[in-house]
């Protein structure tokens, strides 16, 4: 059973992964060694491929300018991203950077292994797969800053974002109109159960062993030679974040109130700044005003 020490060591282990999947200047090199990362830490049975669709998609997306790679960010263009596959005749503001291309090529050597109903899933789950790990950055966003802002407890503090839409007073319609759906924590909420224990008997001995629920496998690792994975980013983001939160994590961050970075502390005390820089800029703006 883990104890204080080995739970406060895997908090802060989770907090460093989300420091910098959150961090602005994330590189796309980070997003490989987030994934392999994320399968440790979680000790998940998964192993992610070199041509992975994932890191394929955002590696193209990052390195695109402001303008395009902005299209991605905003949660609303999933549908008009996924009807890409569907229809041949949508144009390049359906799909900038032709992300689809990517999928549906993949895609191809699955023919002989799947219905063409499975075909279409596989290609709409992994076109929402890619656009979830900026989707899940929102979410996350905005709930630290509830929670960091909120003297309550994390759970507390999570709660006050769905009351507007439990209200039952006259401004209950405009609570509606101005909630969005997509920075729900309901949607991490629901891919945190994916990850699930199995109970495996090798040579005598009993193991219990982390994997994506079976829908979700058949999805991200096809048994198909050669067939890229499909990194189920929202799922261990979920689990991360939460896990994080359950381990005492909220005693120990904060945001940069200099450049506003999240950022992990090893002590109970909040670090007020992520970086020496960032602490002299911070001083030297208290000396000047």
């Amino acid at each position: 059973m883990p104890n204080k020490k080995s739970n406060y060591l895997k908090m802060l282990q989770l907090g460093e992964w989300l420091e910098l999947y959150l961090n602005p200047n994330i590189k796309p090199w980070h997003y490989k060694k987030l994934a392999e990362d994320a399968i440790e830490i979680l000790n998940i049975d998964f192993k992610i491929s070199e041509n992975d669709i994932t890191l394929q998609a955002i590696t193209l997306i990052e390195k695109q300018p402001p303008e395009i790679k902005k299209w991605y960010l905003n949660s609303n263009h999933i549908e008009q991203f996924i009807s890409k596959a569907k229809n041949p005749n949508c144009t390049n503001a359906d799909d900038p950077c032709n992300i689809m291309s990517l999928i549906t090529a993949a895609a191809a050597g699955m023919n002989g292994f799947l219905s063409m109903d499975s075909y279409k899933e596989w290609i709409s789950s992994n076109a929402i797969r890619i656009l979830d790990i900026y989707s899940a950055r929102l979410i996350i966003d905005n709930l630290l800053k509830t929670i960091i802002s909120s003297e309550k407890p994390w759970t507390y503090a999570i709660d006050e974002i769905f009351k507007p839409l439990e209200d039952n007073s006259d401004n209950l319609k405009k609570a509606i109109k101005e909630f969005d759906s997509s920075l729900s924590p309901q949607i991490l909420i629901n891919h945190y159960s994916e990850i699930a224990d199995t109970l495996i008997i090798q040579k005598g001995e009993a193991k219990i062993i982390r994997k994506f629920q079976k829908n979700i496998q058949d999805i991200i690792n096809h048994p198909s030679s050669g067939t890229p994975t499909a990194f189920p980013w929202i799922i261990v983001i979920s689990r991360i974040f939460f896990d994080f939160f359950m381990l005492g994590g909220q005693e120990y961050c904060s945001f940069c109130e200099q450049c506003g970075k999240f950022i992990v502390s090893q002590r109970k005390k909040r670090r007020k700044t992520c970086s020496n820089n960032c602490r002299q800029k911070l001083f030297q703006k208290h000396t000047q005003s």
